[in-house]
């Protein structure tokens, strides 16, 4: 089996080396993406919305979302799962 917490550990580190990765705009533009994680149908499903609709915040929610598609794959593959990303 796995750690929690050295999957956490792991997907905290993959998500700031992203983020740093990112200009000052998209971090302030972050203010305005909101995020829905909900089960429906048998399904999770992320949405990533924007409460304020500009080419930052646009690009912003995209940097967002694809920099949590790999940790969230590792993460249900810990499980076992089979696991495919599209983009």
């Amino acid at each position: 089996m796995f750690s929690m917490e050295q999957m956490q550990k792991m997907v905290w580190s993959q998500f700031a080396k992203a983020s740093e990765q990112w200009p000052p705009e998209f971090r302030e533009a972050m203010r305005n993406v909101e995020v829905d994680v909900v089960l429906r149908d048998g399904q999770i499903r992320i949405v990533g919305k924007l409460a304020e609709d500009n080419e930052n915040t646009r690009k912003a929610r995209q940097a967002l979302l694809s920099t949590i598609m790999e940790p969230i794959s590792q993460v249900v593959g810990a499980f076992q799962c089979k696991v495919t990303l599209y983009k």
